[in-house]
């Protein structure tokens, strides 16, 4: 007995037809789970660059120190990745030059990135001389997946007016 192309072709196109409504089955029941497509790729912080706006003490320097300095550097863990959204954490270990105590008012952080919080909270006093002050502060990533970006911080240490 000899079989026509054109039923072959009609077999098989009815054998493709059952195998795709049993996958679709399978696939409604949850027996067969299609895989995601995965988290979105994270951004990636390469330095912390900050600005602390403050007076000078009697020697003509910060009352915190520099007002200007960055983290950056593979020894100090940057670059570092975080999930796009994601509230992470910088920490920070102020000092007092000064000998009259000092309060850090606020801080922000430049577009694409948004300050969350601090710990202490803001405001917060540093005493006279005071060594060691440390402090984290959070930070809510972009949602730009897969960006690199430099995180600007600027602390006030000024009394609102």
């Amino acid at each position: 007995m000899r079989i026509r192309r054109r039923h072959l072709w009609t077999i098989a196109v009815a054998i493709v037809a059952v195998v795709l409504a049993l996958l679709l089955v399978l696939i409604a029941t949850g027996i067969l789970v299609l895989p995601s497509s995965g988290s979105p790729a994270p951004v990636s912080v390469t330095s912390v660059q900050f600005t602390v706006l403050q007076g000078t003490n009697a020697s003509g320097l910060g009352w915190l120190g520099p007002s200007t300095f960055n983290y950056s550097g593979v020894a100090n863990g940057y670059p570092f990745k975080v999930a796009p959204g994601a509230t992470f954490s910088i920490p920070i270990e102020w000092r007092n030059y000064d000998g009259s105590p000092h309060t850090l008012y606020s801080i922000t952080a430049q577009t694409p990135f948004a300050f969350s919080s601090s710990s202490p909270a803001l405001p917060a006093t540093l005493t006279a001389y005071q060594d060691d002050a440390f402090m984290q502060v959070y930070v809510t990533a972009p949602n730009s997946a897969g960006a690199s970006l430099t995180l600007f911080l600027t602390v006030n240490a000024y009394p609102p007016s």
